[in-house]
């Protein structure tokens, strides 16, 4: 495919691109980075392109797969993630403060995907299914994960806090 190919044929599927990591990613920065990333790929891979291709739907899975590479990106924590925990600007005081630790402390007590998930569910305001596709669990999976680490953070609190 040629530059006024590619022109002609991908540059026009930017809105429907752009529509359709809307609808898996909610910030505005992600978003644009994964409609970036999709027309640089579509790019690099232009001469593999033919008229034999659908391009809108070639175009619209390049952009899905490239949301669900920023999803993977942004579902990476690290305990220095759960240490630095800021919910809001109130956390300012002892006592806030003492409850992040207290939790970020029960966080570091589950087991690794429990605690990816409950952080991506309540600190990324992932919903389970950009979880599951993030992680490529199934949906089933990720409430059961989500029920399970929840329970078992309740009931480390209760035990350790009551």
């Amino acid at each position: 495919m040629t530059e006024e190919e590619f022109k002609t044929k991908v540059m026009p599927c930017r809105q429907l691109m752009l529509e359709s990591a809307s609808r898996l990613l909610r910030d505005r920065d992600d978003i644009l980075d994964c409609l970036q990333e999709a027309l640089t790929s579509l790019w690099k891979n232009r001469s593999s392109l033919s008229d034999e291709y659908n391009i809108p739907a070639y175009c619209i899975t390049t952009v899905r797969h490239a949301a669900i590479s920023v999803m993977r990106r942004r579902a990476r924590f690290s305990d220095e993630d759960i240490g630095s925990l800021n919910l809001t600007e109130e956390s300012d005081t002892l006592e806030n403060k003492e409850m992040l630790r207290i939790v970020a402390e029960g966080l570091n007590t589950l087991p690794e995907k429990q605690r990816k998930v409950i952080m991506m569910n309540s600190l990324s305001d992932m919903t389970g299914e950009e979880i599951a596709k993030a992680t490529g669990m199934s949906q089933t999976n990720i409430r059961t994960i989500l029920s399970r680490g929840r329970k078992t953070l309740k009931e480390y609190l209760k035990k350790n806090y009551e």
